[in-house]
Order: C-alpha cells, then structure tokens, then sequence
C-alpha cells in the first residue's frame, strides 16, 4: 500500500507533499512540533499533528497563560490566517490539471503551428498526428523556461496552480525539463493518439489513489492548488470554445493543422 502524502506549515510556508515515514521523522528529530498544522486528503480540514492519529508526536508543556491583553493581530497572525484561508481547497485536482495542460498546449500550438506553416510549408504535408506531436515535444522546453522563471504557466496561473520544489522554491531549469520530459513521456503519451489516452487515463488513476504524480514524486516536486473562482472557469469556456471556433475556420480553408 501507497503512503499517504501530507502538506505542512512552517515559518508561515505551506510545504509538501511529503511521505507519511518522512513527516514522522522529522517529528522525531524535533523539525515539527505538536502544533504544526498538516493535511492530507483524508483530512477535511488542517490539524495540529497532536489531533492526527497517524503520527506519534510528544506534546511540550503548555507555558502559563498569558495576561489577557486587547492587543492587534500581528502581521505573522495575519498571515498564516490568510495561508488557513488558501489551503481549504483539495490539493488533488487531476482534472484542474489536464485542462490547465490543454489550456498551455493550445496556446503553444496554434501560433507555433501557424508560424512553422508559413516559414516551412512543407511541414504542412505531415500527418496531422506526426504534426500534432512535434508541437507537443516543442512545447517541453517552453514549458520548462516557464516553471523556472515563472513558476507556472498560462494555464497553471489561470487555474491557480503552481509547481515547486518541496521547499517551496521555483524549480531549476534542469528540474523542470526533466519534470516536462517525464510528463510528455508517461503523462502525454508523446501525444500520439490512444496511446496517450492509456497514459492519461493511468496518470489520472494514479494521482487520484496516491495524491500524487510519479514524476512529481520521484523529482520531489509539489503542485499547489488555490480557489480558481467561477470567473475564471468562464474564462477557460470561453477559450476552448474559440479554439474550436479557430480550428473549424482552418479546416474549412484547408489549414486545419494550424
């Protein structure tokens, strides 16, 4: 059986997924305490990891109680208030992130594909799947320039996503290709047709048991969600919806692979 993978909060940072033995061992050497806020999607809600029954962590004595004073909240209060407010929302979401990819791709695709059919005609002459793939493996080094300067992507921020290391830092630049490359490989399919849909179906399957992606565990990476809001879904309809309208004109005008 998989271990379960939990999110902490330190120094006012959400941070994780981390594996079950790992966040015990740093409970046993004193890195968390009693009081630390996890969460995992088992979890309706953040808890102090005394109140979570799968970790063994010692309790300090509580200090006397402070005189009771009618004081401001502090800006670290603050903060980790709005930090609680932010991390109420499930953290394993495949299909924000498949739509949040396709948003990316077509944003790469259409341009890419219509500037490759002017400066190399003969491209156009392609499969329209052989064509569809190239994009798709051109869109890996995009991708990975984005994560590593932006720490997300057109589609990403659009649906509130980001990738991180499990500190929470924006990845490297050879991170985040490797991250890409393992996506377009066991994720995508390469792109190319049924092939894809069995990879795309054993990813989703995958992130849905375990809470995370094989590439994101094995490169340590942590993807975050926050409350997208119905705005921006509307913006996304409106989007794919223009595509479609984008690729029926081009097909009818014979430029369908653009």
């Amino acid at each position: 059986m998989s271990e379960k993978m939990w999110y902490y909060i330190k120094d006012n940072k959400r941070k994780g997924p981390k594996l079950q033995s790992t966040m015990q061992e740093m409970f046993d050497r004193g890195v968390l305490e009693a009081e630390t806020l996890i969460w995992s999607e088992s979890l309706s809600e953040w808890l102090p990891a005394s109140k979570v029954v799968d970790f063994k962590v010692s309790i300090s004595p509580s200090p006397p109680p402070l005189p009771k004073l009618d004081l401001p909240p502090t800006p670290y209060t603050e903060s980790l208030a709005k930090t609680e407010n932010t991390t109420d929302v499930a953290q394993v979401r495949p299909w924000v992130r498949y739509w949040a990819r396709m948003i990316d791709i077509c944003l790469f695709s259409l341009p890419a594909g219509f500037v490759l059919g002017i400066v190399f005609p003969s491209i156009l002459k392609m499969p329209g799947f052989a064509f569809g793939m190239l994009l798709i493996f051109a869109w890996i080094f995009v991708e990975a320039s984005l994560l590593s300067t932006w720490g997300s992507t057109p589609g990403k921020a659009l649906f509130k996503t980001t990738v991180r290391s499990s500190t929470g830092e924006i990845l490297s630049f050879s991170n985040a290709l490797n991250r890409s490359f393992s996506v377009w490989w066991r994720g995508l399919g390469t792109g190319f047709p049924i092939v894809s849909l069995a990879t795309l179906e054993a990813a989703n399957k995958h992130l849905s048991k375990d809470g995370i992606t094989s590439w994101d565990r094995e490169g340590n990476f942590a993807v975050s969600h926050n409350r997208i809001g119905v705005l921006r879904v509307i913006i996304a309809i409106i989007f794919f919806v223009g595509v479609l309208l984008l690729i029926l004109i081009g097909t009818r005008f014979g430029m369908g692979r653009i």
